[in-house]
């Protein structure tokens, strides 16, 4: 009996666990292919989104605890070489409530902007 033979008995023999095998493969490269291309379209669509939000923000000077004055933002600017408009920003955590209702939320932020 040749080799040939002898794969061709074994395919015909296990016909059924061949297929459930190749149909198992067949649907796992289906999934992960359609998770790779979804996955990519949802990291350029949120990259987009961020990029609308910022505009035309290039650079951000935070202070943390402490604030940090405008003029001290126009002299980094400055010394940089970037000629932009500096927009001076407070951004404190604070607590809401409402009088009426008495509700009250939590570390909220709050942004003051010129």
């Amino acid at each position: 009996m040749s080799v040939f033979k002898l794969i061709v008995n074994s395919l015909k023999h296990y016909r059924g666990i061949n297929l459930s095998v190749l149909a198992g493969v067949a649907l796992t490269s289906a999934i992960l292919s359609g998770s790779l291309v979804v996955g990519d379209s949802v990291k350029e669509s949120l990259r987009r989104n961020a990029d609308a939000r910022l505009s035309k923000l290039s650079l951000v000077l935070t202070g943390g605890e402490r604030f940090v004055s405008a003029e001290l933002a126009d002299r980094v600017m400055a010394s940089d070489g970037v000629d932009v408009t500096v927009a001076p920003l407070l951004q404190v955590e604070g607590t809401a409530s409402n009088r009426s209702s008495g509700m009250r939320v939590n570390k909220v932020q709050i942004v003051g902007v010129d």
